[in-house]
């Protein structure tokens, strides 16, 4: 992904306006199976997407699926190419996945993020992941675009803040910006 100190900055300064964006910076850039992608735009950074293979790390491993399921996964994996969708696993075996983690773009252009996804994605299917993951905010302006131009199996997932009460000044100064924890 070229300079990752100017990688860095360009992350630095798009994720700063996110409310519990992680905070890049070239050392934590370099992590096993994370790799930085860039779209340039004469010369200078326009967006960043990082690929993250973390499977020789971590992994999601199907534990067990319902009677119904399991009675025609054969058949749906059979299918699953030609839909377009992922195969589904026997019980006991990881999913083949990739993170798309670190998605900038200059003025949160919803063109630019999709180049940038659609690149993330076909980075993933190139090392083998059959699912590409990535984290978006209800309501984010990229959300509907991207549920447009990629087949997906969206899941929700709701943020809690656990504090003590001596904590409470704190938490009411918190942005009430949606949180984007990538």
């Amino acid at each position: 992904a070229g300079d990752l100190p100017e990688v860095a900055a360009f992350l630095h300064e798009r994720m700063a306006r996110r409310q519990f964006a992680p905070a890049w910076d070239a050392g934590a850039m370099t992590q096993p199976g994370l790799v930085w992608m860039t779209l340039r735009q004469g010369g200078t950074i326009a967006g960043v997407i990082g690929v993250w293979d973390q499977r020789a790390s971590r992994q999601a491993v199907l534990r067990g699926m319902p009677p119904a399921i399991a009675r025609v996964r054969r058949i749906a994996n059979l299918a699953a190419p030609t839909l377009r969708l992922p195969a589904i696993p026997a019980p006991g075996q990881p999913i083949a996945q990739a993170f798309l983690t670190g998605l900038a773009v200059m003025d949160d252009d919803p063109e630019l993020a999709l180049a940038l996804t659609a690149a993330g994605i076909a980075h993933a299917a190139r090392i083998g992941a059959q699912v590409a993951t990535i984290g978006l905010p209800a309501g984010h302006a990229w959300l509907a675009p991207v549920r447009r131009r990629f087949r997906a199996i969206e899941y929700q997932t709701q943020l809690h803040i656990a504090y003590w009460p001596e904590a409470a000044p704190a938490v009411a100064a918190l942005d009430p910006a949606p949180a984007f924890p990538d």
